[in-house]
């Protein structure tokens, strides 16, 4: 039994699962530059989406925390 280099998972005839082996040959098709590229794009934020982010979460706890005052009120 081995382990899969990239994620670990056991696998029993390979150094790469098949999941894995489907980035490697996306690797392959697109280029590894463009590949890094989308997962960066699509799942790392950058600067601006996480002020962005940091922005709305705390509106929505200031609503939330008005919402609360104006019910005790009641």
């Amino acid at each position: 039994m081995l382990d899969c280099k990239m994620c670990g998972e056991t696998i029993y005839t390979t150094y790469i699962c098949s999941k894995c082996n489907r980035i490697k040959d996306m690797m392959n098709l697109y280029s590894r530059d463009v590949v890094l590229d989308a997962v960066e794009t699509i799942f790392i934020r950058n600067e601006k989406q996480r002020n962005f982010k940091i922005k709305n979460k705390l509106n929505e706890e200031i609503k939330t925390i008005g919402c609360v005052k104006d019910t005790k009120k009641i």
